[in-house]
């Protein structure tokens, strides 16, 4: 469909091989926008072209902003499915359903990262109570506040390394900077 767009920068993304089977070469555009055409461009005019009239369904996570990207999904976190992708508008459902990144094996790999953050949050939080029992508050709340920044780093470098959590990885990252905001107040 795109074949003047082969070697163009702007149209390649990388993904898994178990994201782009299902996606293929699916390509959908928003109702509201127009397909982009050819119009004899050489090949380093084409290398950095965008196309702002037309609209894609499917999200490219290295073109919108940290604003716009939490507007998009968030994660279920109930124990019944814990680890799905909730998409918050239509392009989010239709890259969800493409992609199939609610796939099984997916889910549970999310479930195990964010059963063990909450497992940690407990824990901290358990200490922290028992803490308060035997030492001054002040003391109890430097160490609590020390426990999650250490849980915080710990899980940004396991993330870190594994590309294809990303987004968990901002949502988890989000969850913490907000849970130590609200210790500190």
């Amino acid at each position: 469909m795109y074949y003047w767009l082969a070697y163009s920068w702007s149209n390649l993304m990388l993904s898994c091989g178990q994201c782009n089977r299902p996606k293929g070469n699916c390509f959908d555009i928003s109702k509201k926008s127009k397909r982009a055409e050819y119009k004899g461009e050489t090949l380093k005019e084409l290398q950095y072209k965008t196309y702002p009239e037309e609209l894609p369904m499917l999200i490219n996570p290295e073109q919108i902003s940290e604003d716009e990207f939490k507007k998009q999904f968030t994660f279920e976190v109930n124990e019944k499915n814990i680890g799905k992708i909730i998409a918050k508008t239509d392009e989010m459902q239709y890259t969800i359903d493409i992609c199939d990144l609610n796939r099984v094996d997916l889910i549970a790999l999310r479930s195990n990262i964010i059963n063990d953050l909450n497992n940690k949050i407990k824990y901290i939080n358990t200490n922290y109570w028992y803490n308060l029992k035997i030492i001054e508050k002040e003391k109890a709340m430097e160490i609590y506040v020390r426990d999650i920044a250490k849980s915080h780093k710990d899980l940004r470098n396991k993330l870190s390394n594994q590309p294809e959590f990303s987004a968990l990885y901002k949502y988890a990252d989000k969850y913490f900077n907000e849970f130590v905001k609200l210790i500190k107040k």
